[in-house]
């Protein structure tokens, strides 16, 4: 076993253990994904706080559908059944390794939303 072919192995273990997402794309089957969602508060000057998320989502390469900038996608959460939609908000990024990590953020029509807390 060459080591290519251990690095396909370690992909199909990772996204066994560590695939908490089911991800639709339009028409296309539903493949697997990793989703996470970190949180990040930032602290104004003048007062006040800003909420954001840094949204992202890794799939392997040879199951993407043809994902790219602006693409929506529809994700089901493993845990608790429920589906939200994304929209990828720039190139996805093939890491060479047969992954590719996309930022997303949550798809609310044309309009993109932000708290601000005071």
């Amino acid at each position: 076993m060459g080591f290519y072919d251990r690095l396909a192995r370690a992909d199909e273990v990772f996204f066994a253990r560590l695939s908490n997402v089911s991800v639709k794309v339009a028409d296309s089957p539903a493949i697997r994904g990793v989703f996470d969602d970190p949180a990040a508060l930032a602290e104004l000057d003048f007062g006040g706080t800003i909420e954001h998320q840094q949204l992202q989502l890794v799939i392997r390469t040879k199951f993407n559908p043809g994902i790219s900038a602006r693409t929506v996608l529809t994700l089901t959460d493993d845990e608790t059944k429920t589906s939200t939609q994304y929209r990828v908000i720039s190139s996805p990024l093939n890491d060479g390794s047969g992954l590719t990590v996309m930022a997303l953020e949550v798809f609310s029509g044309d309009k993109q939303e932000f708290k601000v807390n005071y």
